[in-house]
Protein backbone atom coordinates (compact mmCIF):
# COMPACT_ATOMS: atom_id res chain seq x y z
CA UNK A 1 0.00 0.00 0.00
CA UNK A 2 1.72 3.28 -0.98
CA UNK A 3 2.06 5.87 0.88
CA UNK A 4 2.07 10.45 0.27
CA UNK A 5 5.40 11.89 0.85
CA UNK A 6 3.98 13.22 4.12
CA UNK A 7 3.10 9.42 5.33
CA UNK A 8 0.23 11.01 6.41
CA UNK A 9 -2.10 9.48 3.98
CA UNK A 10 -2.40 5.54 3.20
CA UNK A 11 -3.77 4.79 -0.03
CA UNK A 12 -5.53 1.28 -1.25
CA UNK A 13 -5.84 1.52 -4.95
CA UNK A 14 -7.18 -2.09 -5.75
CA UNK A 15 -8.96 -5.30 -3.86
CA UNK A 16 -6.38 -7.03 -5.07
CA UNK A 17 -3.64 -5.04 -2.80
CA UNK A 18 -5.44 -6.59 -0.13
CA UNK A 19 -8.00 -9.44 -0.24
CA UNK A 20 -9.25 -10.60 2.88
CA UNK A 21 -7.77 -13.46 5.18
CA UNK A 22 -4.21 -14.02 7.00
CA UNK A 23 -2.18 -14.64 3.96
CA UNK A 24 -3.36 -11.49 1.81
CA UNK A 25 -4.60 -8.41 3.85
CA UNK A 26 -2.35 -5.70 4.16
CA UNK A 27 -0.64 -4.83 7.49
CA UNK A 28 -0.53 -0.87 8.25
CA UNK A 29 2.16 -0.63 11.32
CA UNK A 30 3.09 2.74 11.41
CA UNK A 31 -1.09 4.48 11.63
CA UNK A 32 -1.47 7.57 13.68
CA UNK A 33 -5.24 8.33 14.62
CA UNK A 34 -4.48 11.78 15.02
CA UNK A 35 -2.73 12.26 11.51
CA UNK A 36 -3.44 9.17 9.53
CA UNK A 37 -6.10 8.65 6.86
CA UNK A 38 -7.04 5.91 5.15
CA UNK A 39 -8.05 6.12 1.17
CA UNK A 40 -10.71 4.34 -0.08
CA UNK A 41 -11.45 6.47 -2.65
CA UNK A 42 -10.02 4.17 -5.71
CA UNK A 43 -12.17 1.42 -4.60
CA UNK A 44 -15.76 1.26 -5.99
CA UNK A 45 -17.96 -0.02 -2.87
CA UNK A 46 -20.89 -1.34 -5.07
CA UNK A 47 -19.92 -2.20 -8.73
CA UNK A 48 -23.25 -3.11 -9.45
CA UNK A 49 -24.34 0.24 -9.38
CA UNK A 50 -22.90 2.87 -12.65
CA UNK A 51 -20.57 5.91 -11.59
CA UNK A 52 -18.67 5.11 -8.50
CA UNK A 53 -20.23 4.48 -5.11
CA UNK A 54 -18.20 5.05 -1.29
CA UNK A 55 -18.45 3.18 1.27
CA UNK A 56 -20.57 3.37 4.37
CA UNK A 57 -18.55 3.09 7.92
CA UNK A 58 -20.64 0.58 10.16
CA UNK A 59 -18.16 1.33 12.50
CA UNK A 60 -17.72 -2.08 15.09
CA UNK A 61 -20.88 -3.90 13.83
CA UNK A 62 -20.05 -7.28 13.60
CA UNK A 63 -22.06 -8.25 10.23
CA UNK A 64 -22.56 -6.70 7.20
CA UNK A 65 -25.98 -5.43 6.33
CA UNK A 66 -25.85 -4.42 2.87
CA UNK A 67 -23.38 -3.92 -0.45
CA UNK A 68 -20.51 -1.78 0.35
CA UNK A 69 -19.68 -1.52 3.22
CA UNK A 70 -16.84 -0.92 5.98
CA UNK A 71 -16.48 -2.33 9.21
CA UNK A 72 -14.12 -2.50 12.22
CA UNK A 73 -12.96 -5.01 14.83
CA UNK A 74 -10.54 -5.35 17.48
CA UNK A 75 -8.57 -8.55 17.63
CA UNK A 76 -5.08 -8.86 19.40
CA UNK A 77 -4.11 -5.18 20.03
CA UNK A 78 -5.22 -4.93 16.02
CA UNK A 79 -7.40 -2.97 14.48
CA UNK A 80 -9.05 -5.13 11.37
CA UNK A 81 -10.94 -2.99 8.50
CA UNK A 82 -13.15 -5.24 6.19
CA UNK A 83 -14.63 -3.96 3.33
CA UNK A 84 -17.93 -5.52 1.45
CA UNK A 85 -18.40 -4.75 -2.23
CA UNK A 86 -20.73 -7.85 -3.16
CA UNK A 87 -24.12 -9.42 -1.86
CA UNK A 88 -22.69 -11.59 -0.32
CA UNK A 89 -22.89 -9.98 3.15
CA UNK A 90 -21.05 -12.89 5.16
CA UNK A 91 -17.94 -12.51 3.72
CA UNK A 92 -15.25 -9.24 3.36
CA UNK A 93 -13.83 -9.03 -0.29
CA UNK A 94 -10.94 -6.59 1.58
CA UNK A 95 -9.24 -6.46 4.70
CA UNK A 96 -6.42 -3.93 6.54
CA UNK A 97 -4.65 -4.54 9.51
CA UNK A 98 -3.30 -1.62 11.70
CA UNK A 99 -0.87 -2.72 15.08
CA UNK A 100 -1.49 -1.32 18.07
CA UNK A 101 -4.73 0.33 17.41
CA UNK A 102 -8.06 -0.23 19.18
CA UNK A 103 -10.16 1.89 17.34
CA UNK A 104 -10.95 4.38 14.27
CA UNK A 105 -13.41 6.40 12.92
CA UNK A 106 -14.95 7.27 9.99
CA UNK A 107 -12.72 10.74 9.89
CA UNK A 108 -9.54 9.04 9.63
CA UNK A 109 -10.84 7.23 6.27
CA UNK A 110 -11.30 8.80 2.70
CA UNK A 111 -14.58 7.04 1.51
CA UNK A 112 -14.50 9.45 -2.08
CA UNK A 113 -13.59 12.70 -3.47
CA UNK A 114 -15.69 14.96 -5.14
CA UNK A 115 -14.41 17.33 -7.88
CA UNK A 116 -17.07 20.04 -8.72
CA UNK A 117 -15.55 22.47 -11.62
CA UNK A 118 -17.00 25.99 -11.87
CA UNK A 119 -16.24 27.34 -15.25
CA UNK A 120 -16.35 31.08 -14.75
CA UNK A 121 -17.02 32.93 -18.15
CA UNK A 122 -17.27 36.85 -18.90
CA UNK A 123 -20.29 38.06 -20.32
CA UNK A 124 -19.32 40.85 -22.83
CA UNK A 125 -21.49 43.91 -22.22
Amino acid sequence: MPKDNLAIRQYLSSLSESAAGVTNRDTITDFQLDLGKLDLSAIDANPLFSLDQAFSFLGSSSTFTNVGQLRSQVSGGNLFLHGNIDASLATSEFELRLTGLAATSASNIIFKFVFIALILSEIPG
